[in-house]
């Protein structure tokens, strides 16, 4: 329903404009839109591990890495990683994910996080390669440790 208001010209009416409300209206609207598009950015997601007797998961969102200790053919601690290509997957905040191609690594599933400044970069018996690394320094160098303990003995 319009509404109208009397004009200083001769008592002729013509419709009340709202540009204050449209303004108010694109404000919220620009908002919402970034709040959709960076939400996700921002939430205080995690990286999951969980360690059954058979291997671990790591586990981000919906992406998620499986290594088997009986499929490891080698695991090494790194200090430096030459990522490459990001072939799928994404960066989520503190954490990258998915499928990466370097020239140093090939083919490789990624599973990080920015908190650590080490990787593990584990072989395994079908050919394929992961690295990853847990929240921290200190934290992926004791997960290293404790996957080589399984692994010595099995």
């Amino acid at each position: 329903m319009a509404q109208f208001q009397e004009s200083q010209q001769g008592g002729q009416t013509e419709p009340r404009k709202f540009s204050w409300l449209k303004q108010i209206v694109a404000i919220i609207a620009v908002v919402a839109v970034i709040a959709l598009v960076f939400g996700r950015r921002g939430r205080n997601s995690t990286m999951k591990l969980s360690a059954e007797d058979g291997g671990i998961t790591m586990t981000y969102e919906d992406f998620s890495l499986t290594i088997k200790y009986d499929e490891i053919e080698e695991i090494q601690l790194m200090d430096e990683l030459e990522m490459g290509e990001c072939l799928s997957g994404g960066t989520i905040g503190n954490y990258q994910y998915g499928e990466y191609e370097s020239a140093e690594l090939g083919e490789y599933t990624l599973c990080i996080t920015s908190k650590a400044d080490n990787y593990l970069l584990v072989d395994q018996t079908d050919g394929t390669r992961a690295v990853f690394n847990w929240s921290g320094t200190q934290d992926t160098s004791a997960l290293y440790d404790g996957i080589l303990e399984v692994l010595n003995d099995q």
